[in-house]
């Protein structure tokens, strides 16, 4: 994947230009499209499959509906901010993707995203039982998004860093060595663990 750099952040910067951008398989749950609808400050870009009724009266949203994986990595490029909409996610590979573009993330402290973005974004309190997808408090969220615009540069950079982190040589070293200390023995071979983990 072609990713932008710092320079080219720094120029758009320069320009002004300020997007907020989602991407998932599916926008699932009432409370999804509730997130959605509070955005009028904003220009927002979704990407993924999505209700035709209940984004019918959502009109400051621009919905791309599925996009070919070459086309995906055009939306991440520019002075982005990735909103994460997903209430209690496990491991999002669209939150990754956007740290390695060097895109702050917002979103809510549910789920383990905040292992995953660290410091480089801003994670709202839910405010709300999110384990039942009820709406959560939305005025944090666009405060949020506010600040790091405000200070994006910063922001951009931490993504950068703690992009590296997830590195596929490192995630797969790491794997390695989980697997080994689970099959005790230091000496496995990538074939002895490759068939443990198939069977």
């Amino acid at each position: 994947v072609e990713m932008q750099t710092k320079n080219t952040i720094a120029k758009l910067k320069e320009k002004g230009i300020k997007r907020v951008l989602c991407v998932e398989g599916e926008i699932n749950g009432s409370s999804s499209y509730e997130i959605l609808k509070s955005f009028h400050k904003h220009k927002l870009d979704v990407v993924g499959l999505f209700s035709k009724e209940a984004s019918s009266d959502i009109k400051n949203v621009n919905f791309h509906g599925k996009v070919s994986r070459n086309k995906v990595k055009d939306f991440y490029k520019g002075r982005v901010i990735f909103l994460n909409l997903e209430v209690n996610p496990a491991c999002p590979n669209s939150v990754i993707e956007a740290l390695s573009f060097g895109i702050p993330v917002v979103g809510f402290d549910s789920g383990s995203l905040a292992e995953l973005v660290g410091n480089a974004g801003i994670l709202s309190n839910y405010q709300g039982k999110h384990w039942s997808l009820e709406t959560p408090s939305l005025e944090s969220l666009h405060d949020s998004i506010d600040v790091i615009f405000d200070n994006y540069n910063m922001y951009s950079e931490k993504a950068f860093d703690i992009s590296k982190a997830y590195n596929i040589d490192i995630t797969s070293d790491r794997y390695y060595e989980f697997i080994s200390r689970i099959v005790n023995t230091s000496n496995t071979n990538w074939f002895t663990v490759n068939t443990l983990v198939v069977f």
